[in-house]
């Protein structure tokens, strides 16, 4: 990106062949452009060439360019720019200055035709900003030139700022030069979506809707809904997993907001994003420990493994065990049978009193107790339970009642296995996204979440999980 200067301002432009004239014999012998006022907005110029009008009007708005690159081919060169009284002669001396010829083949064929236009490619500066006169364009270039605009807009910095297209018409006495970039910037808004649909970035959309040459598709541009796009990312990039529910389905909503009035092209686009969205979305899933609530973090996980946030995604896989946890200890503590809860209420409003609020370390312990290995002494280390006298026993007895049998069998290696992952994490792996991380590690991250996953399921099937979200405590 051009930080702290201008751009060179780049106007492209395409020099064609014009009207054949023909001598008795039938041959052509020249070939010219009828000549015709052109106007822009209040502005008009008159010439036979489009680029000479274009750029006379361009003056008078205050424009200047710092480079004019003419396409030409063999024929259009000796017609129109070699021989005198052409469009060499109906430039400003100014802009003549500036021009620089390029050729390109009257071969039709796509090799032909791409590999002039690559040299047209490499003729454009790098960080300048493109202005594209389009009337002439020479058979397919104006589609090869659709496909190059993201090439140019990545690799080389260029901003393209207009392009041109002279509708002259046989007859009338102006013809307007209509600016059509707008047609050219929709392959950008489909990739802002899709990089968010694909990779839940959405930078892109947010600076083509923040650009003053951006074109809004109706309601893509609209601030409420970036921000909603910028939010999705944010749960995702942050593993905030106790607010994912609320943003996707408020992210959600403002798709189906701007739907309402979309066009075709644009409803395209917000089909990619709901089924995204869809895939993460859980109605209900705002309220804790509800099924859908857990689904939620599930699909979290999962969408952050898939697209290589791997540290992000297995964060948000030991903080689900750990509400798993969690929630079986508030259940235990809501049960009048368990003695851990009969000690605590018989202590009125002693030292345990707000015991809700150490739940989640009561969570914890009970985690830190399946990941024990055999033999080693159970000792929870809670700062507001130092005596062990609640999360001690209450883990104990959770973990004698509910996974003894298949912590014997090994059932729960995958919570040591994802804790040390998760905390030997190369963080140069986050810098470059799944492409910098090692296959071994995805392939682990990616069993580690479906191991974690699958556990969840089996005790959201058997109704150990999944009661509420205790709204009386």
């Amino acid at each position: 990106m051009l930080l702290g200067m201008e751009r060179r301002r780049v106007l492209l432009t395409f020099l064609g062949i014009g009207s054949p004239q023909r001598d008795g014999a039938g041959d052509i012998v020249d070939a010219t452009y009828d000549s015709a006022t052109y106007f822009r907005g209040e502005l008009q110029a008159r010439s036979r060439y489009v680029q000479a009008a274009l750029l006379s009007i361009e003056r008078q708005h205050g424009v200047v360019f710092d480079e004019i690159i003419i396409a030409v081919t063999p024929t259009s060169l000796r017609w129109h720019w070699e021989k005198p009284d052409r469009l060499r002669d109906e430039l400003a001396a100014a802009d003549l200055a500036k021009v620089r010829l390029i050729e390109v083949s009257e071969n039709l064929g796509v090799d032909a035709q791409w590999e002039g236009f690559g040299r047209l490619l490499e003729t454009i500066p790098d960080h300048s900003a493109l202005h594209v006169d389009m009337t002439h364009g020479f058979r397919i270039i104006p589609i090869l030139f659709s496909v190059a605009v993201e090439l140019l807009t990545r690799v080389k910095d260029v901003e393209l700022a207009q392009v041109h297209y002279g509708a002259y018409e046989r007859g009338l006495p102006r013809h307007e030069i209509i600016e059509v970039s707008r047609f050219f910037q929709v392959t950008r808004w489909a990739e802002a979506v899709r990089a968010i649909s694909e990779d839940v970035n959405p930078d892109k959309l947010a600076a083509l809707a923040s650009s003053p040459q951006g074109v809004a598709l109706e309601g893509l541009a609209d601030p409420q809904f970036v921000e909603a796009m910028e939010r999705l990312a944010a749960v995702v990039k942050n593993a905030d997993a106790e607010n994912a529910a609320a943003i996707f389905e408020h992210a959600l909503d403002r798709v189906r907001a701007i739907r309402a009035d979309a066009k075709p092209v644009t409803s395209a686009m917000l089909d990619l994003l709901e089924a995204k969205l869809g895939s993460l979305h859980r109605a209900g899933g705002t309220t804790r420990f509800t099924p859908p609530w857990y689904e939620t973090q599930i699909a979290l996980a999962e969408v952050m493994v898939q697209h290589g946030l791997l540290m992000q995604g297995l964060t948000i896989l030991q903080e689900l065990a750990t509400s798993v946890f969690e929630e079986l200890c508030r259940r235990a503590l809501r049960n009048p049978d368990n003695p851990v809860a009969v000690a605590l209420n018989a202590r009125g409003r002693g030292k345990f009193n707000k015991k809700w609020a150490n739940v989640r370390g009561m969570g914890e312990a009970l985690s830190a107790r399946l990941r024990l290995k055999r033999g080693v002494a159970f000792a929870p280390k809670c700062g507001w339970d130092e005596a062990n006298e609640v999360a001690k026993p209450l883990a104990e007895g959770i973990f004698a009642e509910q996974f003894a049998a298949a912590y014997e069998q090994g059932r729960f290696a995958f919570l040591v296995e994802l804790g040390a992952l998760r905390n030997s994490f190369n963080h140069a792996w986050t810098n470059r996204g799944a492409a910098g991380t090692p296959a071994h590690v995805r392939a682990e991250a990616e069993r580690l979440s479906r191991e974690t996953t699958s556990f969840v399921r089996e005790l959201l099937e058997a109704g150990r999980i999944g009661c509420g979200a205790f709204e009386q405590e």
